[in-house]
């Protein structure tokens, strides 16, 4: 898959970063990355949605040892990052909340446990992930890169809180192409 090692090491990077923010840096987390027509048929023999998605999670959520597998469609992530003028790092950090969550437990399919993963995902976020913003109200997807972007300002004061402690996680130098 074209782009697939430079995103798999992105999105490992991110699901570290996760991880640690919810205390979890014990805990073991598969990670895939897959095209549209593998996810379809993972949707299909799984959930019986012959159609495909962004993320699937399967979780085993064993207490002591395996959260469980988080499989992302990476050509999907690309297309939501551009449409929402996102970096694929930013659109992966929802995706694998969003995974995570699953894999914790929590679930959408009503709305009462919508709004209770929708807060685990916040919790985690620090503003709203995916089931937050299907969550709102008319417009409130338009306001997704705004609420994403100050995400990301609010993370960046983690980042720099976790590193006045020595905590935080080593940046990765970037390769130049």
């Amino acid at each position: 898959m074209p782009g697939g090692e430079a995103a798999g090491r992105l999105l490992k990077k991110v699901a570290l970063e996760l991880l640690l923010h919810e205390g979890m840096n014990e805990r073991e987390l598969s990670l895939s990355l897959v095209d549209d027509e593998q996810i379809r048929a993972l949707n299909e023999e799984w959930r019986g949605k012959n159609k495909h998605t962004d993320v699937l999670s399967f979780p085993m959520n064993i207490p002591w040892g395996m959260l469980g597998d988080v499989v992302i469609s990476l050509p999907t992530a690309q297309r939501q990052a551009k449409e929402n003028n996102l970096s694929l790092e930013q659109e992966f950090r929802y995706l694998v909340a969003h995974g995570i969550c699953h894999c914790q437990g929590y679930d959408h399919k009503k709305k009462n446990d919508a709004y209770r993963m929708a807060a685990a995902e916040r919790r985690m976020l620090g503003s709203d992930g995916m089931v937050g913003i299907s969550l709102g109200l008319p417009g409130y997807r338009a306001k997704a890169p705004e609420r994403r972007r100050a995400y990301y300002r609010e993370r960046k004061a983690w980042l720099a809180q976790l590193a006045a402690q020595g905590l935080a996680p080593p940046k990765q130098k970037r390769k130049k192409a």
